[in-house]
């Protein structure tokens, strides 16, 4: 599996999102285009590791999560 990069802009609309603070009708400019670029890595990751039965409902959410357990196994 390649590394997962995220920028602090990326983390941050990914916590947003998580969180509810926007949802598809109410993101700006802005969020719209970092979510859809961490949208775009995250199925190119599901796809690279043939996951999508390991997805659930949330494309975003199994990301992070991935995203979560590369940072607590590079900081071991």
């Amino acid at each position: 599996m390649k590394k997962i990069e995220l920028s602090a802009d990326e983390i941050q609309v990914i916590k947003e999102q998580l969180n509810g603070e926007f949802g598809a009708f109410t993101a700006t400019p802005r969020q719209q285009q970092l979510i859809m670029g961490v949208t775009d890595k995250a199925l190119a990751l599901a796809d690279e590791l043939n996951a999508y039965d390991d997805v659930g409902e949330d494309l975003i959410q199994w990301y992070y999560d991935k995203y979560l357990e590369q940072e607590n196994a590079n900081a071991q």
